[in-house]
């Protein structure tokens, strides 16, 4: 738990080594992966509930960005037999843009770029970021989406 608390990116080698020096016993790869897993979700919570914290943060940010546009869709969750499971939902994709973004817009040169990077963990989603440039050639962020793929139409609008 300490070594998570100090590095949540910790290695499970670490965990490894750290309990054959601690306790004199070598344990497995796969229990040092499940004791880090165990402890992250200790102390971070784990992925069901910070994604049922989600629309909270998505709320706070319009609330206290006034101005910011933030879109979300879920999915519904389906059993093994393929049914949906009602009241289950997980997440799809989000785009958002912070108002002075927006506002900065106008001011930019007409070309957009948009760069991606894949998130890795449970879900393989990828980050995609709208940016473009001033005549100052300062590079302004227009807008942030995460999205299933990079190819995927994203059929969320303002």
């Amino acid at each position: 738990m300490k070594l998570v608390e100090a590095n949540p990116r910790v290695l499970v080698s670490s965990i490894q080594a750290t309990v054959t020096q601690q306790f004199e016993y070598q344990i497995q790869y796969k229990k040092g992966w499940r004791a880090r897993d165990r402890a992250l979700r200790s102390v971070y919570g784990d992925y069901d509930k910070s994604y049922n914290e989600l629309s909270g943060l998505l709320m706070a940010i319009t609330q206290f960005i006034p101005g910011t546009i933030v879109r979300y869709e879920t999915k519904d969750a389906l059993n093994r037999e393929g049914q949906v499971m009602q009241g289950y939902q997980f997440f799809h994709r989000l785009l958002w843009a912070f108002k002075p973004c927006i506002e900065g817009f106008p001011f930019c040169k007409r070309m957009i770029r948009v760069d991606g990077t894949w998130l890795y963990g449970r879900y393989s989603h990828i980050l995609l970021v709208a940016i473009a440039q001033d005549d100052e050639s300062n590079v302004i962020p227009i807008a942030f989406t995460i999205v299933e793929g990079e190819t995927g139409v994203l059929g969320i609008s303002f």
